[in-house]
């Protein structure tokens, strides 16, 4: 197969066998440029609601090095829908975070339910969010599972272990199925923490790890049998159940809370701000000899879980890089290895490229650039 090679010191065309590594980390985001907000979809739009629930969001502007959300008035529970910025991901995998939380006065929220964290949820297909009788929401159509952290709500009987001294921060952990939810509350010293998911099948095992432990905590397991094979998986803020257990669902999740809806019954009080440092997914690599029932805690104990999710979270950087897929319109995409990168894809109208290696950027002879996007390329590539 034909090539040309770009370097510092030379371009040659020339043969080269074709390298094809897992693609799933080319969905990381390490929040380093604002360009890549493209790449994350936004709820409230794909699933056309017609409002904005976050009052702004942003990556390495309002936080730098960080994706930072600040929400109005919303909130995820049971029939209630909040924000949500995510991406698609097909089969298994491992997601890890870290995130902070603060009040919009930098300090932690002092009302309940203020809250960030990661979901993962159906895809929905609403051609017009709640307004189709037909098609739309109801709301039993809510499923997904979350881990966040924040103010859940104090002394609560569902926080652990010391329900009646149990006061922010916490973690708070939610599944809901057919607009049921489920939650558990622990409070934590912190209002920083790394979050990791991994999905086996139908199986989520959720993770955390604080700044003071040495390694991961393996904090819940979930049977998520409903889930289908492509779900979305992305990041959420939610703030001032007061205010939203006070509408309906349905009036909740299809109007944005202000103005003068704040100024009548209970007021507003949004009060959260949640930060992400970065978006890295991993692919599955389960050792051989475990036990077959990842729910079961007899069969694959929790050390025996961690042996194989109880690694160090860094940049995706690889000796050497194949890109094979498609980049679609207005999207923007980073390549960056160690040594070499091979581009075989397509890249359509108005998508950005930045690709970056240490010794050679090579271009197989069937990559196509469509005329009105561009490609950066540099040789400062990354180390392991």
């Amino acid at each position: 197969m034909n090539y040309c090679i770009i370097s510092f010191f030379f371009t040659i065309c020339l043969y080269l066998p074709t390298l094809v590594p897992a693609q799933i980390q080319l969905l990381n985001d390490e929040f380093d440029d604002s360009r890549s907000l493209v790449n994350w979809k936004n709820i409230n739009i794909v699933e056309q609601w017609n409002i904005e629930q976050l009052e702004s969001y942003s990556i390495d502007n309002g936080s730098p090095g960080k994706l930072q959300m600040i929400p109005r008035t919303a909130s995820w529970f049971g029939g209630w829908r909040g924000p949500l910025l995510y991406k698609e991901v097909s089969g298994n995998f491992v997601f890890t975070t870290k995130v902070d939380v603060l009040g919009r006065d930098n300090t932690l929220p002092i009302d309940d339910c203020n809250l960030a964290g990661v979901m993962l949820r159906h895809v929905r297909q609403y051609p017009n969010g709640a307004l189709d009788p037909v098609t739309g929401w109801i709301s039993s159509d809510n499923n997904y599972l979350f881990l966040s952290i924040g103010a859940a709500k104090n002394n609560s009987g569902l926080c652990s272990p010391n329900p009646m001294s149990c006061t922010a921060p916490h973690f708070e952990v939610k599944s809901t199925i057919d607009g049921t939810s489920v939650l558990a509350i622990q409070d934590i010293d912190t209002t920083s923490t790394m979050i990791r998911i991994a999905r086996i099948d139908s199986v989520f095992l959720v993770l955390y790890r604080l700044e003071s432990d040495q390694t991961w905590i393996v904090h819940r397991r979930y049977n998520r049998s409903d889930f289908p094979d492509t779900i979305q998986v992305g990041f959420v803020t939610y703030t001032d159940w007061n205010k939203v257990s006070s509408y309906t669902p349905e009036f909740h999740n299809r109007t944005q809370i202000e103005g003068v809806l704040c100024n009548t019954g209970q007021p507003c009080n949004p009060d959260v701000i949640g930060e992400f440092e970065y978006a890295r997914f991993d692919s599955l690599n389960i050792p051989i000899g475990i036990g077959t029932d990842f729910l079961d805690t007899n069969d694959i104990t929790d050390a025996e879980v961690l042996s194989f999710l109880d690694f160090e979270s860094a940049p995706y950087c690889p000796s050497t890089t194949t890109a094979v897929l498609p980049i679609g319109s207005d999207a923007f995409q980073q390549y960056i290895a160690q040594n070499a990168i091979i581009l075989k894809n397509t890249v359509a109208m108005n998508a950005i490229v930045l690709v970056s290696a240490m010794d050679s950027i090579v271009l197989d002879k069937n990559f196509e650039i469509n005329n009105s996007s561009s490609m950066d390329v540099d040789l400062n590539g990354c180390n392991q």
